[in-house]
This record gives structure tokens, C-alpha cells and sequence, in this order.
């Protein structure tokens, strides 16, 4: 038994649901999905199946295939999506201004996450997570995503860690202080950031000792990274000598942070203290 000409198998479990009256098996749904049709359209059906709202983007080829194959109904409000970059000179964490997904009129890799939870595809949004890309992500969300980000690797944490810290919960520390002291400078100096801005903070019980010590750490790495992500952490870290009453020390770290930070970089988490000039 088959499905219809043209849509490979992947109809088969929908006509056994309408014959038996239950939903169709999830799995086996994907499982046909994947099967029936290309990369680019499996990801193209899977937003327009979980976010039926997107944007218009104008016409897509791949659009009027996957519409052919029975998976999409082809409308103007379909949305294409090219998985997002990874390390490289152009990209976020090379330290270059690589051109966004939006930019280029595809879908960004933020929409595609809530698609993949949308379609309840875990290991595809926790690998989407670990990607080394900024991901504009509320705290909120995330933390709606805590257990599942918990099983992730250390990139997932370490977004969670920080969203964590972000709505003032403490146990963020816990997630964030192994990946300080990691081997990979980029993920330890991200860590580190996050360390120095929280615990600074007086809601969060501003643990001074301990963060001039991450404030030391990493300033040792800085050079191990790209400009961008030294960049981001001297913004952070000034918030360290600006709590110790170290105006002086504070500004010089933001001239710091300006100087190697790429022209239109976005900057983490600026110091949001009266006086102190923010990036």
C-alpha cells in the first residue's frame, strides 16, 4: 500500500489515522516527511506547519515543490529557511558582521526554534542551541525550555544558565562556573562574563572577591578569542570595578571593549548602573 502519486510515503499514516480513528503515530509521520522530501523543503514544511503566521518572503521554488508533494498548500505567506552560519570570519562569533538570515529574506534561526518546538523535534532545537551563533531568545522562553536545555550540551547550558541569572534566579551559577573553567577559551569567556555581570549584581548577593577573580581569568583569554566576543565580556566585566567603587578602572574597560569590538557589533548584557557609560 502506498500514498498518492507524487508524495513518496509519507501520506500513509494520515490515511491510517482517518480509517482508524486515532491520531497518526508522530514519528512515523516525520519519519515518511523526511523521506518524501529534501532538506530544504523538510525545513520550509516544518515552519509552515508549526508557524502557520510567518512573514510573507516573497516566492520560493522549494515552495512550489514541496506545495507539488502534496506538503504545503503553496501560499504567499510561506517563508524559506538556510540553516544559520557557523564559526567562520563572517560569522557572529568570528567577529565579522555576516549578514542574518533576515537579512538575506530567509527565516532566522530564532523563528526556526520555535518551529522545532513547535513540532515537539528535541534533539533538532538542541542542536539548533548548540549552534555557535547568537540566538535572540527571550529568558522566558528559554526557561520554558529549562528541562530540555538541562539535557543539552554546553552551549545549551550556558544559555540557560544565563537566562536563569537574567529573572534573578541563582542557581544559574551552578550551570555557568564549570563552563569557566572549560578548555574552550570562546565558551569559558562567555561563562566568564556572565559570572563577573551576576555576580556583581546586590539582588544576587554581589559576591565581589569572587568576581574579580573571574574578572582576572578573563582577561587572560581575551586574546585567544575573537574581537567580537572580547569585546562582549570587557562590557560585561566593567561592571566589576564599577561596583568596587573603581570608576577609573570601569570606563577603561569600555574603551577597551570599543576598540575591539567589530563596527555594529551587538554588545551582552551592558552595565546597567546610573553613571556608568553602557556600550
Amino acid at each position: 500500500m502506498g500514498g498518492p502519486p507524487g508524495h513518496g510515503g509519507w501520506a500513509l499514516p494520515l490515511f491510517l489515522s482517518a480509517f482508524t480513528g486515532r491520531p497518526p503515530e508522530p514519528m512515523a509521520l516525520l519519519q515518511g516527511l523526511r523521506e518524501s522530501l529534501s532538506e530544504e523543503e523538510f525545513q520550509e514544511g516544518l515552519l509552515l506547519a508549526a508557524l502557520p503566521s510567518c512573514p510573507p518572503r516573497g516566492p520560493f521554488p522549494s515552495r512550489r515543490v514541496s506545495s507539488r508533494k502534496g506538503f504545503s498548500s503553496g501560499s504567499p505567506r510561506a517563508t524559506a529557511f538556510t540553516p544559520p552560519p557557523g564559526d567562520g570570519p563572517e560569522g557572529p562569533e568570528g567577529g565579522g558582521p555576516g549578514g542574518g538570515a533576515e537579512g538575506r529574506g530567509e527565516a532566522s534561526p530564532e523563528l526556526l526554534a520555535e518551529a522545532l518546538f513547535g513540532a515537539g523535534l528535541e534533539e533538532e532545537l538542541l542542536q539548533l542551541l548548540e549552534s555557535p551563533i547568537p540566538l535572540s531568545i527571550p529568558a522566558e522562553r528559554l526557561l520554558a525550555w529549562e528541562g530540555l536545555l538541562r539535557r543539552g550540551g554546553p552551549r545549551a547550558r550556558l544559555r540557560l544558565g544565563e537566562a536563569l541569572l537574567q529573572v534573578g534566579r541563582r542557581e544559574g551559577f551552578a550551570l555557568l562556573e564549570p563552563l569557566a573553567q572549560g578548555e574552550d577559551p570562546a565558551l569559558a569567556l562567555q561563562a566568564l562574563g556572565h559570572l563577573a555581570y551576576y555576580k556583581a549584581e546586590p539582588l544576587l548577593g554581589k559576591a565581589l572577591p569572587e568576581v574579580r577573580a573571574h574578572l582576572e581569568r578573563g582577561l587572560a583569554l581575551l586574546d585567544r578569542v575573537g574581537g567580537e566576543l572580547a569585546g562582549r565580556f570587557l562590557n560585561d566585566a566593567a561592571r566589576v570595578p564599577y561596583e568596587e567603587g573603581r570608576p577609573e578602572e570601569a570606563e577603561a574597560l569600555l574603551e577597551e571593549a570599543l576598540r575591539r569590538l567589530p563596527r555594529g557589533a551587538p554588545t551582552a548584557s551592558p552595565p546597567h548602573q546610573p553613571g556608568l557609560p553602557a556600550l
